[in-house]
């Protein structure tokens, strides 16, 4: 298979689709099809997925994966100006696009897609050849299509079959083959690389976590060879917060540090676990974490192996007498986190502990508005309580005159995402906002949606209602039944916070119910007037300041 791949940047930022299919990011680009030159190929499929029509200006590099697939894998990379055209997304492959800083681009990324926009963004003359030496992360017979079914029936949300399955198959660097026509050193490069960090996985570690795995002193390290089978060995690390150190130092062994049998494992398959446990009589502070990930050596001499040593040695003083800056040392990037403790099975998976404990003044004030969630499914049970608490609700003629639609699947979300924000860019060209505007505000709005694990849309159901004669009771049995709909959101909302959620109140279905009735094939009784997000909090934001209650009352008519 011949692919293309083009590089667009536009002060200082490039250009990425997100994919439909593992909602990954990556440059514009696909397969070269029959009768046409690979150029053209990369032509097309900018515009066929962006709508852009663009020139290419440079080929940066030719990448083949000989451990991907069949081995048939060749990615050719371009760099390209826009000419003309405007951005629309290509139906059924692309369901997000944007321009991101270097410094700050999205995740995840298709495998291979940091290196070559490193290269794409260093000026190296083009014409490189290199080998991604990347393993296809299935059985070799295993197709596209199979990898689809198996996501479709995981269970899980498409970029975290990703993150589990694809980017453990990773593997730092590639083998240049062929330099371009100016190769950077590694001076010269090292700018551009510090201005593309690595994925962090920190954010699925989290400050707790870091300091329980900076405390502990010895982890056990999960390897397997080519076949699979498993090799389990104690180890000493060091952790900076991104990645995790393991030396091949000078302790008794059989053979030289290289040819251990962990490095042999790694260097056939990446994939690995790292246990770091610990031990009591009272089972209640029982507790471990397991972190599952890429491996790859880091041979001595650069700055990310200097760094490491200096770690390794501050933590273990023996090291100070040991070589271990003259070899290789293992480097492991975190993928998935799992954690648990004897006290609370919660708090070890990210999950706080439910605030029912909580007076209701604390609930009330503590409930704050969430924009970003971690990717912990939220159970149905716990969604269902919500719900039940709002079903409580004050409502005119005790009619409950609203009903809640509840989402958790990744394609209803992308759809949904897709139709209001179709409907909304016409709404901010209407107001005159600047395109670069229009499209950083809808891609927000759209990872709003879609990364939520848990949607709900109250709609205000007036079946039930009174019908009145004449209009202005009619209209005030329509205002009493909206009413109801706020009161009982807010019992939603207050309930969610006592069972350990976090929620966000998104007004964007007003603006077009009947926007979100088509893209949810909701009836005509429903008439969409909000959206909940519900989750576990990523990032607790600020908080605004409230009135107090001196400016709240507009008169208090006291006394006799």
């Amino acid at each position: 298979m011949i692919g293309v791949n083009v590089a667009i940047f536009r002060d200082n930022r490039i250009l990425l689709t997100k994919r439909e299919d593992y909602e990954a990011w990556c440059m514009p680009g696909g397969h070269v099809d029959p009768a046409e030159s690979i150029a053209q190929a990369a032509m097309r499929e900018v515009e066929e997925e962006t709508g852009l029509k663009v020139r290419l200006t440079r080929l940066v590099g030719i990448y083949s994966r000989p451990r991907w697939l069949n081995g048939d894998y060749h990615i050719v990379l371009f760099t390209a100006e826009v000419v003309g055209g405007t951005f629309q997304m290509q139906s059924g492959e692309v369901v997000d696009i944007g321009y991101f800083d270097l410094a700050d681009l999205p995740v995840p990324l298709l495998i291979g897609q940091r290196e070559r926009i490193v290269e794409a963004a260093t000026d190296n003359g083009g014409g490189t050849v290199a080998v991604e030496e990347t393993i296809w992360p299935f059985p070799q017979e295993t197709t596209h299509m199979d990898v689809y079914r198996l996501r479709d029936e995981s269970g899980l949300a498409r970029d975290e079959f990703y993150r589990r399955y694809f980017v453990p198959a990773e593997v730092a660097g590639n083998r240049v083959e062929v330099p371009g026509a100016h190769q950077p050193n590694s001076q010269e490069l090292q700018p551009t690389l510090n201005n593309v960090p690595a994925r962090e996985p920190h954010q699925l570690i989290g400050a707790q976590r870091a300091a329980y795995i900076t405390s502990q002193r010895v982890a056990h390290l999960a390897t397997a060879d080519a076949e699979g089978r498993p090799h389990v060995v104690p180890v000493c690390y060091a952790f900076d917060g991104h990645y995790f150190y393991i030396a091949l130092d000078d302790k008794a062994k059989s053979v030289a540090p290289t040819r251990l049998k962990r490095v042999r494992n790694i260097l056939v398959n990446p994939h690995v676990s790292l246990l770091i446990d610990s031990y009591y009589e009272d089972w209640r502070r029982l507790s471990y974490l397991l972190v599952s990930g890429a491996a790859h050596l880091e041979e001595a001499g650069t700055t990310h192996h200097t760094q490491a040593v200096t770690l390794l040695r501050e933590k273990y003083p023996q090291y100070r007498a040991m070589k271990i800056d003259q070899r290789p040392l293992i480097v492991i990037e975190a993928v998935t986190v799992h954690g648990w403790t004897g006290s609370s099975i919660q708090e070890a998976e990210g999950m706080p502990p439910e605030r029912t404990e909580l007076d209701f003044a604390s609930l009330v004030k503590g409930r704050h508005v969430v924009r970003q969630y971690k990717h912990i499914q939220v159970p149905r049970g716990l969604v269902e309580r919500t719900i039940e608490a709002a079903g409580w609700a004050p409502s005119p003629h005790g009619i409950q005159p609203w009903r809640f639609v509840v989402i958790t699947r990744a394609a209803t979300k992308e759809k949904l995402a897709a139709a209001m924000s179709a409907d909304w860019r016409l709404n901010l060209e209407m107001d005159g906002e600047s395109a670069e505007i229009v499209d950083t505000r809808l891609r927000k709005s759209r990872l709003r949606i879609t990364n939520t694990p848990v949607l709900i849309i109250p709609c205000l159901y007036l079946e039930d209602s009174h019908h009145y004669a004449d209009p202005a009771r009619q209209e005030a049995e329509v205002t009493m039944a909206v009413q109801s709909l706020g009161a009982a959101i807010q019992n939603l909302l207050l309930s969610a916070y006592s069972l350990g959620l976090d929620t966000g109140w998104m007004c964007a279905p007003l603006f077009c119910p009947e926007i979100v009735q088509g893209a949810l094939a909701l009836p005509p009784t429903l008439t969409p007037h909000a959206m909940i997000q519900l989750g576990y909090a990523a990032k607790d934001p600020p908080r605004r300041p409230h009135r107090p209650v001196s400016e709240l009352i507009y008169s208090y008519n006291e006394g006799k």
